[in-house]
């Protein structure tokens, strides 16, 4: 297809159609301001409000809005959009989808990468709140990290600095080489140190 996606939309599964449409709006962001950064990354989750409401509680993110498109072929999902107040603009989007309430949205290889003042404090809510504190991990990018999982199995590295904020994130892989040069050749991003 080309980048009109009008002409092939009924050859393509949904799932395909949001990957080109998204593929497209980075390479049209690249392409305008030359450079692509991430300010906020989407997770399926069991339930919108019950990981809204959790990363509120142990994070503080606030909810900018919720976005209902389950009804649209395109985007067979609800959303709630929670931003950081302190975290100059970085976002969690929070997403139910409802063309496959089944879809696998527990234990997933994503990692998000969350500064924090104070880590061990940070940990701790995690734990306190639903969600699992990992011991005995050890990183060679970011010394004294602290681990975690949220309530849906997400890997939370906690680091520490200023203001709580979406710092990184990651996304499991079975061909580390191939996703680098993908991302490369679709953004434009460059490798950094591998661990």
């Amino acid at each position: 297809c080309s980048s009109d996606l009008l002409p092939c939309e009924t050859l393509l599964p949904s799932n395909m159609k949001l990957t080109i449409f998204l593929l497209l709006l980075i390479k049209y962001t690249h392409a305008i301001t030359a450079a692509v950064s991430f300010r906020a990354i989407g997770i399926g989750v069991t339930s919108r409000n019950a990981t809204t409401k959790w990363y509120g509680k142990v994070f503080g993110l606030s909810l900018l809005t919720s976005v209902y498109l389950g009804g649209l072929p395109y985007f067979p999902w609800d959303e709630d959009i929670d931003y950081f107040p302190s975290g100059n603009g970085s976002a969690v989007v929070i997403i139910e989808w409802k063309d496959n309430p089944r879809r696998k949205v527990k234990n997933l290889p994503i990692r998000l990468q969350i500064t924090v003042p104070d880590p061990v404090a940070a940990q701790a809510a995690v734990a306190a709140n639903g969600g699992q504190a990992l011991q005995n991990m050890t990183t060679q990018a970011k010394p004294g990290a602290l681990y975690g999982k949220d309530p849906d199995g997400y890997l939370l590295e906690l680091v520490k600095g200023p203001t709580t904020y979406l710092s990184l994130m990651g996304i499991g892989t079975s061909d580390l080489a191939r996703k680098v040069d993908w991302w490369s050749k679709t953004t434009g991003m460059t490798l950094g140190p591998v661990n």
